[in-house]
């Protein structure tokens, strides 16, 4: 990607900021976005978006959204227990900050190797989903938000109360059916208000986005095919 390529029309620096101008398309699946930061949104033009300093910002928009609204269409609520798988993704982790400030009990759904990164995100327990027994172990669940998809989910819903919910930014189970649960596939909407809190979370130190490594602009290409091989952290391009 040595340039701005479809979906993306342009490129726009400013001082504290570089944004990717995505005219409300998605990236293609295959890809891996670097950022969006879309300057055309009042929460986020380069006058008003000064105060959110520091490359941890770049990412915030569409994880934000999208961990924010996957969460609240589990209809979790304070008290209940809801199982989060991929807690320690980008988009994981806005959805862990969502339902703890809910006041839910978060059980993360992630690697054996990750599990302490789990608990010290704030997660209220962790297993290992590559784990048939530690699955087997899991209380009755009020709801799931899901972000990996894949056979954890066919594992995981069986765990869910009757008339509670599994939110996924995937697809259905394939034995969704099976189940009286109700599955919601989500994907984000623009959300200002959401930008502006999660960057305010940022920004205060309460949230936190790995950033994986920082390419300057005139390697694009190459930050793009280190994107592509599934890093933890976001890819920055800076001007």
């Amino acid at each position: 990607m040595g340039a701005a390529t479809p979906p993306f029309r342009s490129i726009t620096a400013c001082p504290e900021f570089l944004f990717w101008h995505n005219n409300g398309a998605s990236a293609p699946r295959r890809e891996k976005p670097l950022w969006f930061l879309p300057d055309s949104h009042p929460a986020f033009s380069p006058a008003s978006a000064r105060w959110l300093r520091g490359r941890t910002t770049f990412p915030l928009p569409l994880v934000a959204t999208t961990g924010d609204q996957l969460i609240r269409a589990t209809k979790v609520e304070k008290g209940q227990t809801i199982l989060l798988t991929g807690a320690v993704g980008s988009v994981g982790r806005m959805a862990l900050f969502s339902a703890l400030e809910i006041g839910a009990k978060v059980i993360a759904g992630v690697r054996k190797a990750q599990i302490n990164e789990a608990l010290k995100a704030g997660a209220t327990e962790a297993i290992d989903v590559n784990d048939d027994a530690a699955i087997a172990k899991l209380p009755v669940l009020d709801a799931v938000a899901d972000t990996v998809g894949g056979t954890v989910t066919t594992k995981i819903i069986g765990k869910v109360k009757p008339g509670g919910f599994l939110a996924t930014v995937t697809s259905a189970p394939a034995n969704a059916s099976e189940f009286k649960v109700t599955v919601k596939a989500i994907s984000s909407a623009p959300d200002p208000k959401a930008y502006v809190h999660y960057g305010t979370a940022v920004r205060d130190g309460k949230l936190v986005l790995p950033i994986e490594k920082t390419f300057p602009m005139a390697e694009a290409a190459e930050a793009q095919a280190f994107a592509e091989k599934g890093n933890v952290g976001k890819v920055v391009l800076t001007a």
